[in-house]
């Protein structure tokens, strides 16, 4: 198992949650009782290092998907900032027409070559 830096508060195998001091930790209700290594064997659970590799791995899937679903958003957003500004410059092209010719003559350009030629 690799041990790393949490990214955030409460990222990590050993904390499961936000550091508290000990004069400031939430009151919580109905919290089971501590059980031991030797409880957990008796049990007849599985050893401890199954569970937390199980847990690695499905925290880094989901991880993955999350940061997955971030960079997609990301681009999809930067897409739209790109189309944007590209529909700005052939406006701003258009609106630089003399008359209802020039307009025409500048649109037929757009259509055949494209608008980066003629900015």
């Amino acid at each position: 198992m690799r041990l790393t830096a949490p990214l955030y508060e409460g990222d990590g195998l050993l904390r499961s949650g936000p550091a508290f001091g000990a004069d400031e930790a939430p009151a919580v209700t109905g919290r089971p009782a501590e059980v031991t290594g030797e409880a957990v064997i008796e049990a007849g659970a599985a050893a401890p290092e199954h569970d937390l590799t199980r847990l690695e791995a499905r925290a880094r899937a989901m991880r993955a998907a999350y940061l997955g679903a971030a960079l997609a958003r990301l681009w999809r957003r930067f897409e739209a900032w790109l189309e944007e500004g590209r529909r700005q410059r052939e406006e701003a092209y258009l609106a630089r027409a003399a008359n209802l010719s020039d307009l025409e003559e500048r649109l037929r350009r757009l259509e055949r070559r494209g608008l980066v030629s003629y900015i």
